[in-house]
């Protein structure tokens, strides 16, 4: 578990009020104002915004051998992730603040992972075995957004939730000779609950040599 909170500087309008004043003053230098405007332009004013960040995370991996020749991997992890920002931000002059707003997000994050693979190795001959590998995975993945704004007496408020599931299933063969020559192919298909994702199928494969210097 991680909890961390900040706090960003304030801005104070002073300066660009400063700023703003010269550069929309009198193109002339006159001899009152020396050029700069009367009265100050609106500079915009931010107090210190407070960021809170708490991120949760955690997992758990099983193995399982029924068999001499047969494996069984299992695998849970979760994570949560929690986001807060709290903010005043408004327009003045140098002396007075014409409008505040105030300003908070929240987020909430959460991703789940559950995944499962039977493995099998087998010796064909002396010299080659084959290893086969089967699997399954599902993801899941949430995400929660709160925004309000306060200026005066008016409030206003949003908010946005979307969450996605993604379930997918693997199979792949690979045959070893002599411990030097590898040869492997792979399938995976997966499924999205969102309809932006049209289901995918995925094929893989691969062919390794390794020299071994002799003695």
């Amino acid at each position: 578990y991680v909890h961390s909170q900040v706090t960003l500087p304030p801005i104070d309008g002073q300066t660009p009020a400063f700023l703003n004043a010269g550069l929309g003053g009198n193109a002339v230098d006159d001899p009152v104002h020396r050029g700069y405007r009367a009265r100050d332009l609106p500079g915009r004013l931010d107090t210190p915004t407070h960021e809170r960040v708490g991120r949760a995370m955690g997992s758990l991996t099983a193995t399982w051998t029924p068999l001499p020749w047969l494996v069984a991997h299992a695998t849970a992890a979760g994570e949560s992730l929690r986001g807060e920002d709290d903010r005043v931000t408004g327009y003045g002059d140098s002396t007075r603040t014409f409008r505040a707003i105030s300003e908070s997000t929240r987020d909430r994050n959460a991703q789940t992972n559950v995944d499962a693979t039977i493995v099998g190795s087998f010796r064909l001959t002396e010299s080659m075995q084959s290893e086969t590998t089967i699997g399954a995975e599902h993801l899941h993945r949430s995400t929660n957004t709160v925004d309000s704004t306060v200026l005066s007496s008016l409030y206003g408020y949003s908010t946005s939730w979307r969450h996605a599931d993604v379930t997918g299933v693997l199979a792949s063969e690979r045959v070893t000779w002599r411990e030097t020559r590898f040869l492997g192919v792979g399938i995976r298909h997966d499924r999205w609950s969102d309809d932006l994702f049209a289901p995918s199928t995925s094929f893989s494969a691969g062919l390794a040599s390794v020299s071994r210097p002799s003695a």
